[in-house]
């Protein structure tokens, strides 16, 4: 274990440290890898500290120092010094001290160290998503005189503007981010900026002040390819976010649809703790919100909202649009769609609430996909109960003239007929809401835990759900148009008898329609 406290105060004394870790080390098996050959031998050096033994081989001259790992360097532990003399005599002094980072001798060569980065000017590499690496490095963490930074750099497989943020709690709104545009560095040389992000318009991203555009190194270049950026930032300063680098920090990140500062064709966050190699256990996690713990009660949010808004509420929509096509049945399964869309949802949004009071960073309603699932919950809900509280049909004069808004908008006569256009509204509301939910959802859960969107499967589905609306919606127009040629030909008598028939009470659109009734014929 090791640790390492801040700068002494006046007085002194031991306070709480500021850095701390812990690794194992085997100096055995460093023994073991460090051989002195001999006569076409290999003999592992095991002796004793200060205890004489016999030397390999007289004629040898050799020194050979057994240095500890990169990671144990800052323990400062003994380390093993071998000596062989030249008349043969060779003894172990265990007394001395190794700070040395170089590689243990005799290490494989061809197996990289966990910490090793693919940039050597770094010390860790970190893949954010597919084509874009972040480099880093911590500098002057111990310094009196020099400020603590971290040094990063983005690289991009691809030709965009790029950003890096640093949150509280994985999101966009509220953060700071260095942001690099390569049309305005082209243009006017400007390098990478220091944001602060209001919210999520290009409107609400505002750079800071000049004054604390303090990052150095600062720098966005492309080669016709790729897109890199530099930069290094202070972690402590006056008004902005603290870097701590030995704690888990939310970074968020950006990637543009193109070199004009828009809306960002992919992002996502990342929490890291910047003094720890991230391979190393609990060193990464994934999810802007500290939410990777409950991916399994959010993965199940996800399949009962989707059950919900892409199955059962289409189904109950689409029923009511093709009642016709299932007369008798319709009205049983446009109910039962709806009771079961409202269940999934409450369960839906009772998982979310759950798995948000469970996250690290508990932020309920603080995104428009939470506040568009408490007004589907509602809207929902009133739905149900509107279907249920259903009025009568009212009889009507069926020579009566219909009023109508700008001759347009038909008013509604009746209690039924008003309800009939709030519980259709109701539902189309639903429907358009839901998708919308269903997509945003998706981009939340592929950010939080850095997977792959289904968004493509989800719009082949609106395709292929919108195309056969359509299709069918033409088949009955044309139904209907040669209905209405076989009506034209009907006799008066049997128009008569409609016209009756409706001013008796029965509706032509309910599907309670009675298979016979009497009309008096004059």
């Amino acid at each position: 274990l090791y640790a390492a406290g801040p700068p002494a105060e006046a007085g002194g004394g031991l306070g709480f440290h500021v850095l701390r870790g812990g690794f194992t080390l085997d100096f055995q098996e460093i023994m073991d890898q460090v051989a002195v050959k001999t006569g076409g031998t290999t003999t592992a050096t095991t002796s004793t500290a200060n205890e004489p033994v016999p030397a390999p081989a007289p004629e040898t001259t050799a020194t050979t120092t057994v240095e500890a790992p990169k990671e144990a360097s800052v323990a400062q532990e003994p380390a093993t010094t071998t000596t062989t003399s030249e008349n043969g005599a060779s003894t172990v002094d265990a007394s001395s001290t190794t700070t040395t980072t170089t590689p243990a001798v005799g290490a494989p060569s061809d197996v990289p160290s966990a910490c090793t980065p693919e940039d050597p000017s770094y010390l860790h590499t970190e893949t954010l998503t597919n084509g874009l690496k972040m480099h880093y490095k911590l500098n002057n963490l111990f310094s009196d005189t020099a400020a603590s930074s971290v040094s990063v750099k983005l690289e991009y497989s691809g030709l965009a503007w790029l950003g890096f943020g640093f949150s509280t709690d994985g999101k966009m709104i509220d953060s700071e981010a260095v942001i690099g545009r390569p049309d305005l560095a082209a243009a006017d040389e400007e390098k990478p900026l220091k944001y602060n992000l209001k919210g999520k318009g290009t409107t609400a991203v505002i750079p800071m002040e000049e004054a604390r555009q303090t990052l150095t190194d600062a720098l966005i270049t492309q080669d016709g390819t790729n897109t890199v950026m530099t930069f290094t930032k202070i972690l402590e300063e006056e008004g902005e976010h603290t870097i701590d680098p030995a704690v888990p920090i939310h970074f968020i990140y950006a990637i543009g649809d193109g070199n004009t500062l828009a809306y960002h064709a992919k992002k996502g966050t990342i929490q890291l703790n910047l003094s720890t190699c991230l391979t190393g256990a609990g060193a990464k996690t994934a999810g802007g919100t500290g939410q990777n713990s409950n991916r399994t009660m959010w993965a199940a949010h996800g399949i009962l909202a989707t059950l919900a808004l892409a199955l059962a509420t289409p189904l109950a929509v689409t029923t009511a649009w093709f009642r016709t096509l299932v007369p008798s049945s319709w009205i049983y399964i446009h109910v039962f769609a709806n009771v079961s869309s409202f269940f999934m949802i409450l369960l839906s949004f009772i998982l979310a609430v759950m798995a948000m009071s469970m996250s690290k960073n508990p932020a309920h309603f603080s995104d428009p996909h939470h506040i568009a699932g408490l007004a589907i919950l509602m809207l929902v809900t009133f739905q149900v109960m509107n279907g249920f509280l259903r009025p009568p049909v009212e009889k009507r004069d069926p020579y009566a003239m219909e009023s109508k808004i700008a001759g347009i908008i038909t008013i509604p006569g009746t209690a039924r007929e008003l309800w009939k256009i709030l519980h259709h509204c109701a539902g189309l509301v639903v429907l358009g809401v839901g998708f919308w939910q269903l997509k945003t959802g998706m981009d939340l859960y592929a950010a939080d835990f850095t997977v792959g969107s289904w968004k493509p499967y989800f719009y082949a589905y609106l395709a292929i759900f919108g195309t056969v609306i359509v299709l069918l919606k033409l088949w009955m127009i044309w139904e209907e148009r040669k209905a209405r040629m076989g009506l034209d030909s009907m006799n008066p008598d049997q128009r008569r008898m409609g016209s009756a028939a409706i001013a008796n009470g029965v509706d032509p659109d309910s599907e309670l329609v009675p298979v016979q009734f009497d009309v008096g014929m004059q």
